[in-house]
């Protein structure tokens, strides 16, 4: 009696195991890494505010080039 339920025991764990490698083959699981999510995160911040950066300064260039008269009153200074 023993040897039937040790027998039934090894054939469901062996069905589970194939079931649940079976159910993970189809699925498409994809894993993130949480590094990369936030190096690609603050990278982003660091180019927008690079970009921001140069809209000023092209802003600033632009508003004086409209301000020129032969003299520098009106000029602003452009940041850098």
């Amino acid at each position: 009696m023993e040897y039937i339920e040790l027998i039934i025991y090894g054939v469901s764990m062996c069905i589970a195991f194939f079931l649940g490698a079976y159910v993970k083959t189809q699925k498409e699981i994809k894993i993130v890494n949480p590094i990369t999510t936030i190096k690609e995160s603050i990278d982003e911040h660091y180019s927008k505010r690079e970009s921001e950066k140069e809209q000023e300064i092209y802003k600033t260039i632009a508003e004086n080039i409209d301000r020129y008269d032969g003299t520098s009153r009106g000029q602003k200074e452009v940041p850098r």
